[in-house]
């Protein structure tokens, strides 16, 4: 039988439950601010300190804008390869492009050559670019089976409050100037980038959680068109295996029922001689 869809409380706790999920909630907003507040300011940086009036500017944004295209093709891959290989080498690899977005925006503010600004701005549009895709092929491997729409959602929710800083870094800009304000985009990187980056130990055990549910959703389906009986097994309990002389430790690696086995240790039921007994 299909499981009933859970509440949004209970979606809320399950998904808060996800370490790593927890984490790319809180350092999402962090590391999206430049994609969303850096590019009017940039603008206003190329009028003001550059003196470029407005076809100028549009040259500029028209030759460094198409660079997200290149940043998409060889970030994605790049991380793919990531997941094939060692899936937590993902979470450091968002927080070493979060670290050169931060070098990258402070090149650009300090410099005021035009020569030296267009290949930067072309490098920051791909570092922009390979970035959200990432995030989202991550939050689509950790998210629970039963709340996986209400996961992405989550996620979502908490790119607003990049939106809200937007208007306060603008009138920080207005009283500091335009670099200062520019230059406060980098902590607020960095701080997304660490985020991310610790939150890399998490990933192996939460997608071997998530893969663990569905094999036992599916199981439990199989079971029920059979026309077998129903039981409640959990899997993966401590979920972190330990081995022993080359073998798991058979209390992670085997599911435990609800029903007693007659085999079970302690069964006061099994006679010395290895033959069971029926319980009385």
């Amino acid at each position: 039988t299909e499981e009933k869809p859970a509440s949004l409380g209970e979606a809320w706790r399950i998904l808060w439950g996800v370490k790593t999920l927890r984490g790319f909630c809180i350092g999402v907003p962090f590391i999206l601010i430049p994609t969303v507040s850096l590019r009017p300011l940039l603008q206003l940086f190329y009028e003001q300190e550059l003196g470029l009036n407005t076809a100028q500017r549009g040259v500029l944004s028209a030759t460094t804008e198409p660079f997200q295209l290149i940043g998409l093709f060889l970030g994605v891959p790049l991380a793919a390869k990531y997941m094939r290989v060692d899936v937590a080498k993902v979470a450091p690899l968002l927080g070493i492009a979060a670290s050169f977005q931060t070098v990258l925006i402070l090149l650009l503010v300090t410099t005021k050559n035009l020569w030296l600004i267009v290949p930067l701005r072309a490098a920051l549009a791909m570092a922009l670019a390979s970035t959200l895709p990432v995030i989202i092929a991550t939050i689509s491997l950790i998210n629970p089976p039963r709340v996986r729409s209400l996961g992405f959602s989550l996620v979502n929710l908490f790119i607003l409050p990049t939106l809200l800083i937007q208007p306060i870094i603008g009138g920080l800009a207005d009283d500091w100037g335009l670099t200062k304000g520019i230059l406060l985009l980098c902590p607020l990187t960095l701080i997304g980038g660490v985020v991310l980056a610790t939150s890399s130990k998490y990933i192996a055990t939460d997608i071997d959680k998530v893969r663990t549910a569905a094999v036992t959703m599916a199981e439990a389906r199989a079971a029920h068109g059979r026309g077998e009986p129903t039981r409640r097994v959990c899997r993966h309990a401590d979920a972190h295996e330990e081995e022993r002389d080359g073998q798991p430790d058979r209390e992670d690696a085997e599911p435990v029922e609800q029903l007693e086995h007659p085999n079970h240790r302690g069964d006061e039921s099994q006679p010395v001689d290895g033959a069971p007994r029926r319980r009385q």
